[in-house]
């Protein structure tokens, strides 16, 4: 009689399921879009009241970002005339799919997500970023300055941190390295974790929970700007080359007028000192078009295929 209950439990959460399933599909033909701050539902014919919604994931750990967030928002309001919502989530993927429903207009992703974006569903490039003086970034590996650890290849059987699994620089580079071995980070490391923002990476060099880490460039120098003794105890061991900056992306379905609108936004920061100074603050000095962006980003996908080719199905 035990052994029955079971098995009814399963029929009865089978039926539960079927009925959700079922309740959910009902179509009342109105197209709908979602609110994320709230979750609220509201019809397509709101769309003009709507906020403009900007989706970013965490390169950098929200803590550090606030700042930035705010001003841009700001400035963003204050030139479109129009309120903006910021929607944030852990990770690249998550972003993706939020773009992949059209539930934000826009996102600030790394140059892998886009790519693989792109391979799933229409999306458009609009603006890349100069940061520090150049439109390219690169992926630092990293040890802590008092570790042994000299070369990328004396970190097998170490521990390692990457960022996140669709970050060029701090998955898919030392992920590649990995493949000039015949290994993969499963038997190259002797442990291995995704920290999900690049600044968790150092911190877990500094902290002791990993041997080394791959870090975008760019975050690299923003940390240490603020915090200039970790420059003191991380040494950097392998430089990738360079790849283009991650872009600023819209939906594909979003009103051209308005991504023209955006575009003209971002560019503006180029000839007006005011914007200027508002993104120098986070060592953004410009925003350029990108015409070619399947050249620009050739370099990255070669890595992705790369990595799918050798052992990413095996992760």
């Amino acid at each position: 009689m035990n052994k029955q209950k079971p098995i009814f439990l399963l029929l009865f959460v089978m039926m539960l399921v079927m009925l959700l399933i079922s309740s959910c599909t009902k179509s009342n033909n109105k197209e709908l879009d979602i609110v994320i701050n709230n979750t609220e539902i509201v019809s397509k014919t709101e769309q003009d009241t709507k906020p403009f919604r900007i989706a970013l994931a965490t390169g950098i750990s929200p803590e550090s970002n606030i700042e930035y967030y705010w001003a841009l928002v700001k400035f963003i309001e204050n030139q479109l005339g129009r309120k903006v919502e910021v929607v944030q989530r852990q990770n690249y993927a998550e972003i993706n799919y939020l773009l992949s429903l059209n539930l934000v207009d826009v996102a600030l992703i790394c140059s892998s997500s886009y790519l693989l974006a792109k391979e799933d569903f229409n999306i458009e490039l609009l603006v890349v970023p100069k940061i520090y003086g150049d439109y390219n970034y690169q992926s630092y590996i990293i040890v802590k300055e008092t570790s042994e650890i000299k070369e990328f290849a004396q970190l097998k059987d170490k521990r390692f941190a990457f960022s996140d699994p669709m970050s060029t620089t701090g998955y898919y580079y030392p992920a590649y390295r990995i493949t000039g071995y015949g290994s993969n980070p499963h038997d190259f490391f002797s442990r291995f974790f995704f920290s999900y923002s690049h600044d968790n990476s150092i911190y877990a060099v500094l902290n002791g929970l990993a041997d080394g880490a791959a870090i975008d460039s760019t975050v690299f120098y923003k940390v240490i700007k603020n915090n200039p003794e970790i420059s003191k105890n991380i040494r950097i061991i392998e430089k990738s080359p360079k790849f283009m900056n991650s872009p600023i992306v819209a939906r594909s379905n979003l009103d051209e007028n308005l991504k023209e609108e955006f575009i003209k936004l971002f560019l503006s920061v180029n000839e007006n000192e005011n914007f200027r100074n508002i993104f120098a603050k986070f060592d953004i000095e410009g925003y350029k078009v990108e015409p070619q962006p399947e050249k620009s980003y050739e370099n990255v996908y070669q890595l992705i295929n790369e990595v799918r080719e050798k052992y990413e199905n095996n992760l």
